[in-house]
């Protein structure tokens, strides 16, 4: 009784297998990969540190973007951002919350120190819009 069991689930599995197979047929629809948002904060330059890895997929997209503050244990202590999906979204970075006051359009910044050092440690929210 166990090995015809046994052999009725292999049956069961291999008809799954098969029924799940891909078929090359070049009117079947195309899946296409969601669209997503991620970005990366490092606390120290270089990407170094303390460091946390936002993502988001389309649907929670606030109509064709997503924009957020920054959480409160990286208030002020933000040296390294990257958009990591830039081919796709350009994200904007802010001075203050929810999105208002001067902005930084880089989308990959090793080190917010250099140059005017303006945003270094000074990020306090993110808007990030699909091209």
């Amino acid at each position: 009784m166990v090995f015809v069991n046994l052999n009725l689930i292999l049956v069961a599995c291999a008809a799954a297998a098969a029924v799940a197979a891909p078929v090359n047929d070049d009117s079947a629809p195309v899946l296409v990969p969601r669209a997503e948002v991620s970005v990366f904060m490092c606390t120290d330059r270089g990407f170094r540190g303390d460091y946390r890895c936002l993502s988001s997929k389309a649907e929670e997209y606030l109509g064709s973007h997503m924009a957020d503050n920054v959480r409160s244990e990286f208030i002020d202590r933000i040296s390294s951002i990257r958009n990591n999906d830039r081919d796709r979204n350009t994200c904007t970075w802010y001075r203050e919350r929810e999105c208002r006051g001067d902005s930084y359009r880089n989308q990959d910044d090793s080190n917010l120190g250099d140059g005017n050092g303006r945003f270094n440690d000074a990020i306090r929210s993110y808007e990030c819009r699909r091209k």
